[in-house]
């Protein structure tokens, strides 16, 4: 494991909070190979050198930590935070109005509340975690120099777990183009037997597939996975019920696409629906296709998309008979036109969507591009 540590330069050089970091690290360096940087400069460079497995933080009420954690935001690393006493009571007191005030409102608060995971000293920084309710992703590493019977070496270990934990909740973030290349092969496989005789799946280390697995999961695909991997006479699927985990920070929708009802609450858009049903007097099927565009761009606005809906659409474009002239006026009336011509093209793209099945033509344009990235950010390809 690749641990790069943000740590500023006052505290990883005086003090108390000195002395414990330096036994902490040189625990970790016998399991895992860790980099300590004390500035910005120094961490953009070691991302961009060697790109690390997860990122700790160690920084409360440090501007320069809040910036750290935002490079490693937006280079899709995971991450924890160390607040080391920062949250509580007597802490917050100090200079309170001078600094902490301005503080929270520069980033404190959101720093928290965005980490992937907050890592706490002891029961009582654990108890003052959950009492403020900025994030529930916690995980408890006792401190070695005050725990009684607590070697460095058994407090590397537990930190050494909740980095695993960490990495497993952000799956999707260390995935390599391989392996979702894999992925998507296996999902081709799975929902078309046709393609999975003109696919090749690359070969894969038993990392690869639990990282595939686990983001599979996430998106609401295992079961085409576990098809596709048959399909293709591979069988090292793995089983992440048992894999431990924190709640994922993306509040997803993996059940079903919805087409029997449209989740938009916008009056207009639904009297426009109720407009066009009664100009063109569709049937199910063709009301079936609208209405999965239409809760498909209501998921991507609202963050709550995941790859099963993707997947939910092709199966309906592929097995419903339905009237494609009249469907195309329909998604043109609601304005969903530029929409759906370029989900169609991310269908072929990733999932192999033959034209054959598809209403109107694809298109790839910066429409496209725009969609493409919203996806990446939500931890879809």
């Amino acid at each position: 494991m690749r641990i790069l540590q943000y740590i500023p330069q006052k505290d990883a050089t005086t003090g108390y909070g000195a002395q414990y970091l330096s036994l902490l690290n040189h625990a970790l360096g016998k399991v895992a190979n860790v980099d300590v940087v004390s500035t910005y400069k120094a961490f953009k460079l070691s991302i961009k050198e060697q790109r690390p497995d997860i990122v700790h933080i160690h920084a409360c009420w440090n501007i320069a930590g809040y910036r750290v954690q935002q490079l490693t935001v937006k280079e899709h690393l995971p991450h924890l935070l160390s607040l080391h006493g920062g949250m509580q009571p007597w802490h917050l007191k100090h200079h309170f109005y001078l600094q902490k005030i301005p503080l929270l409102v520069l980033g404190q608060h959101q720093a928290i509340t965005k980490a992937h995971a907050i890592q706490v000293d002891g029961p009582m920084e654990m108890r003052r975690m959950k009492t403020i309710h900025w994030n529930e992703r916690l995980g408890q590493v006792d401190n070695a120099l005050i725990t009684k019977n607590l070697s460095a070496d058994d407090m590397a270990n537990q930190m050494m777990a909740l980095y695993q934990k960490v990495i497993d909740s952000n799956a999707f973030y260390l995935m390599s183009d391989d392996e979702k290349m894999a992925e998507q092969y296996l999902l081709q496989s799975g929902l078309s037997s046709t393609t999975a005789k003109e696919t090749t799946c690359p070969s894969l280390s038993d990392a690869s597939w639990r990282r595939i697995c686990l983001h599979a999961h996430d998106e609401g695909i295992t079961d085409i996975i576990e098809k596709g991997a048959s399909q293709l006479q591979l069988s090292p699927m793995v089983d992440v019920s048992e894999i431990d985990r924190f709640a994922p920070i993306l509040k997803k929708n993996l059940d079903a696409l919805a087409t029997t009802q449209v989740f938009t609450k916008n009056p207009l858009t639904k009297a426009s629906f109720e407009t066009i049903c009664s100009d063109e007097n569709p049937s199910d099927a063709e009301k079936t296709v609208c209405q999965a565009f239409m809760n498909l761009s209501h998921e991507l606005k609202h963050k709550t998309l995941c790859r099963r809906h993707l997947a939910d659409l092709y199966n309906i474009l592929r097995d419903t008979d339905y009237d494609e002239d009249k469907v195309g006026r329909m998604l043109k009336h609601l304005k969903l036109h530029a929409f759906a011509a370029s989900l169609l093209q991310i269908l072929h793209d990733s999932m192999g969507l033959e034209e054959g099945f598809m209403p109107f033509d694809p298109k790839n344009n910066k429409k496209t591009n725009n969609i493409i990235q919203s996806l990446h950010n939500l931890n879809i390809q």
